[in-house]
């Protein structure tokens, strides 16, 4: 039939700018892909050099990245969302988790003692996830667009602006 089957699974930001670009020459206006790759990794720049290099005096912000509420689940370091999380100035209080999604208790995040919450979901969410974590947990709780959050799409990005944005307000 001489159809091309393109396999494309991105785990970075770098990776999905890469496919993105790669893609281009499939598209009937590859110039149209590939000003918008263009655009995706000069907005990733961007928010390199603004947020990346959280200075020696300031502590990383310790993250609970959330998905979901029964089962509770995080993720590792192995993920887009960690990356993002570590681009913004935070560190995800399940980096080093065995397992690349893990299933977590109430209790486990509680030991860890997170500065905010990044929650996958709608605003209007956070009233009932700020109700599950009081009183042991008083802390901000920023929800994350999850179409944009959850997705190895150029999407990603504005979830980016959104956390890095969220951290750099709840750093002081």
């Amino acid at each position: 039939m001489g159809i091309p089957i393109i396999y494309s699974d991105p785990h970075s930001i770098e990776e999905i700018i890469d496919d993105l670009t790669r893609l281009s020459s499939y598209s009937t206006h590859p110039e149209v892909a590939l000003a918008s790759a263009q655009k995706l990794r000069q907005q990733y720049q961007e928010l390199q050099q603004k947020y990346a290099s959280t200075t020696p005096h300031q502590a990383k912000k310790k993250v609970f990245i959330q998905f979901g509420m029964q089962p509770l689940f995080t993720t590792s370091k192995h993920s887009l969302q960690n990356e993002i999380t570590e681009l913004c100035g935070g560190e995800n209080i399940f980096a080093n988790s065995a397992v690349p999604w893990p299933q977590v208790s109430r209790e486990q995040v509680i030991s860890k003692k997170p500065d905010l919450i990044l929650f996958s979901g709608k605003p209007n969410q956070v009233a009932a996830i700020q109700q599950f974590w009081q009183p042991q947990l008083d802390i901000p709780i920023i929800a994350i667009d999850e179409d944009s959050f959850s997705r190895p799409a150029p999407r990603i990005i504005y979830a980016a602006q959104q956390i890095c944005e969220s951290i750099a307000i709840h750093s002081f």
